[in-house]
């Protein structure tokens, strides 16, 4: 069995129990980015990364990122491990940063970030362009997942992602310990409630130490965790990922064996 096949054998059940559940809404898949060709559908006018070698790439990766979202705010499901970032319809020879509200910005730019911030080097929100952001997270090793997999909308109330996270917490505790992440993004952070998915993970998944406002540890597993704000956060872009970023670089400056990951 590989990581793929038994992540599809995990989405099978958990669509299988929402549907048991009459919960038919559109149930989207997730999971490791696709790492094949970059295509543009000109009919469709969008773009989607194929299927490639990401398996192979995440099994001897250096570094596994791993984001984990609330649900898919679109008109229909679609497999997010084809997402490439790009905006749609700008035609194959423009590509652009979807800027349809901040999410895909932040996410592109914090993918960059984590990937290439070091002990000795922090990566400035201002010295890499959108285009090197989206070359690096066409290569990256990358996954996403969503809470919630039914489609959803542009918001989520607390108590409808509470309720999901407890209905399916064996599912998403089975494919977050399946995907075993070095680094994982909890994107959904608010001032009232805090952060739902963090407490999920420290609660489920992995004892955690707090490292400072952002960062958590577990020390003997060599797991990082962070506590992030939704990606769709109206906060400045360049003071989002300033900050995030300058705590994960400080927490390096203390924890230089993180880097030193041996599959």
């Amino acid at each position: 069995m590989s990581i793929f096949t038994d992540n599809e054998q995990l989405l099978k059940e958990w669509e299988i129990a929402s549907i048991n559940n009459n919960e038919q809404d559109e149930f989207v898949h997730d999971g490791i980015l696709y790492r094949g060709n970059v295509i543009y559908n000109s009919s469709t006018g969008g773009w989607a990364h194929e299927r490639g070698n990401e398996e192979e790439l995440w099994e001897h990766s250096p570094k596994r990122i791993l984001f984990i979202t609330k649900d898919l705010n679109d008109e229909g499901a679609w497999d997010i491990r084809a997402e490439t970032g790009r905006k749609n319809y700008t035609g194959e020879g423009n590509v652009l940063i979807n800027t349809n509200g901040n999410f895909c910005g932040n996410y592109l730019y914090f993918v960059y970030g984590l990937g290439n911030i070091t002990a000795e080097h922090f990566v400035d929100y201002e010295s890499f362009s959108d285009e090197e952001a989206i070359q690096y997270f066409d290569k990256c090793t990358l996954a996403r997942i969503n809470v919630k997999k039914q489609l959803g909308k542009s918001s989520i109330e607390d108590k409808v992602l509470v309720e999901y996270i407890n209905k399916y917490s064996d599912f998403l505790k089975r494919q977050v310990l399946l995907l075993d992440a070095d680094i994982i993004v909890c994107c959904g952070s608010t001032e009232k409630t805090g952060n739902r998915i963090l407490n999920f993970i420290k609660g489920n998944c992995y004892n955690l130490e707090k490292v400072n406002d952002w960062i958590y540890y577990n020390n003997s597993l060599n797991k990082v965790v962070i506590d992030s704000y939704h990606l769709s956060a109206r906060f400045p872009k360049k003071s989002f990922y300033n900050d995030l970023m300058k705590a994960y670089y400080d927490f390096l400056q203390n924890h230089a064996q993180f880097l030193n990951i041996k599959r």
